[in-house]
């Protein structure tokens, strides 16, 4: 996995509006949760699929792909946390277990290297 500066620096600065997006919805007191929570998934997600090149082209298309997924998957439940009222632990609990789930597809399929 080779990361590439320009692309990735991009991505998270996409990220970064829409964060800023995000905050700028919800108008309630964990706002600032959510500008946090969401940047740090949708740069990782994004930064993942945009700002690396991989070796092995297979396994490379597989987790950009797994990658897309999960930052619109990311970006949808962020919407929706901040169109609704929610509570801190339901939203940390929620983008943890994506995050930790994209991470398991991730390696699982880096490890493969076809």
């Amino acid at each position: 996995m080779k990361p590439n500066p320009i692309f990735l620096s991009i991505s998270t600065a996409v990220a970064g509006l829409l964060a800023y997006c995000n905050f700028s919805i919800a108008n309630s007191e964990q706002a600032l949760v959510l500008a946090i929570g969401s940047f740090i998934m949708l740069s990782i997600t994004l930064g993942t699929a945009m700002g690396t090149s991989f070796e092995a082209e297979r396994s490379g298309v597989s987790v950009k792909i797994i990658a897309f997924v999960f930052f619109f998957l990311s970006m949808i439940t962020n919407l929706v946390f901040a169109f609704t009222g929610f509570s801190n632990p339901v939203f940390i609990i929620t983008n943890g277990l994506e995050f930790l789930l994209f991470t398991f597809i991730a390696y699982g399929i880096f490890k493969t290297n076809q």
